[in-house]
């Protein structure tokens, strides 16, 4: 008489398989949060590079001897912000949601006099998360 061998599976295999699956998912699950994260904080900078692009193209529009005029009458008339005077849109809360908490501007002479003025505009965005974007470009009218 001839003994069948017995198929499947012992319990311990089936444990072993059932903890490598378990922290393969495991370790998957947690990736997922902190991809998102990075998925909203790449979101968030896109759409304040585009806020800053728009309105800094603007202030290179103006023109630097302009944009220096405008600095002048802020100091002297107590603007909080050089460029909204000038009708920019700059300074104050956003037009884009709840993305971007709020934006300013300042203009500040670098060097030369006169028509030879080389203007530093600087463009800062508050991130929702306390985080602040400044994106920086130089003007001149020539």
């Amino acid at each position: 008489m001839q003994l069948r061998k017995k198929e499947g599976f012992s319990p311990v295999e089936v444990l072993i398989a059932m903890a490598i699956l378990a922290i393969g998912i495991i370790a998957v699950v947690r990736l997922f949060p902190s991809g998102l994260a990075f998925s909203r904080i790449a979101q968030e900078r896109s759409i304040a590079a585009e806020l800053a692009q728009n309105n800094l193209s603007r202030m290179r529009m103006a023109g630097a001897s302009n944009l220096l005029g405008v600095a002048q009458a802020g100091a002297l008339y107590g603007f909080n912000s050089a460029a909204s005077s000038y009708g920019l849109g700059i300074g104050g809360r956003n037009d884009v949601g709840n993305i971007v908490g709020g934006y300013a501007s300042s203009v500040r002479r670098v060097n030369g006099a006169g028509e030879q003025a080389l203007v530093r505009v600087t463009f800062t965005v508050d991130m929702p998360d306390g985080r602040r974007e400044n994106f920086v470009t130089y003007l001149t009218d020539y």
